[in-house]
């Protein structure tokens, strides 16, 4: 038998939700990793759509229309109101199923949760299409032995860090601190400039 796939009315229903109580954007997130006598810090950008209420059965029905749409979402209790109300998110973050969620739904959703979809899924198909560059830890044959990382690395160009940047502009809120807008400016900076020193290598 084959899998139900969601109805017009399903996708309806869920973009509803998504526009209410959901949230869909990009976040700029500190990674670490390591290598023998490193401890190295850089940032990375995750894509998300997630849907928080404190009616399970309505985090439980979007997950349903979700799994029907063709990926396996993530549920959690994330905390409580100040009533003692539990609060429950139903969320995907890898870019793949964010992808496959979004492109059902996105004519489906209305105001600026649309357009930030739609960046959303403009960010993920030009990572896709980046080919990336040569790791320069393994340009030096005399490079200390340790992890490396991957061969080719594949740096935010201009086109995904102008993309990422129009959709912050449409997530932050009117009343977020000056000092939080310069922090996201400085880190697509510092992004920016990591990609083309990593050009001129090449």
């Amino acid at each position: 038998m084959d899998n139900p796939q969601a109805t017009d009315g399903e996708l309806g229903w869920l973009a509803g939700i998504i526009d209410g109580d959901g949230w869909v954007g990009v976040c700029v997130e500190t990674e670490h990793w390591y290598r023998t006598g490193h401890n190295t810090r850089q940032k990375s950008i995750r894509t998300e759509v997630r849907i928080t209420n404190t009616d399970m059965g309505i985090i439980d029905h979007a997950a349903e229309i979700m799994r029907k749409i063709g990926i396996n979402p993530y549920i959690r209790q994330q905390g409580k109101t100040k009533n003692g109300t539990k609060v429950y998110d139903v969320s995907t973050k890898r870019m793949k199923s964010v992808a496959i969620l979004l492109r059902p739904l996105v004519s489906h959703l209305a105001g600026t949760k649309r357009e930030r979809a739609q960046l959303v899924l403009d960010f993920i198909e030009s990572r896709k299409a980046n080919p990336g560059v040569p790791n320069p830890a393994y340009a030096n044959a005399g490079e200390e032995p340790g992890r490396k990382g991957p061969r080719t690395i594949r740096p935010y160009n201009e086109e995904e860090l102008d993309i990422v940047e129009r959709c912050i502009d449409l997530q932050t809120r009117k009343g977020a601190s000056e000092t939080t807008r310069e922090a996201r400016k400085r880190d697509l900076q510092k992004m920016r400039r990591k990609y083309h020193q990593l050009s001129e290598v090449i």
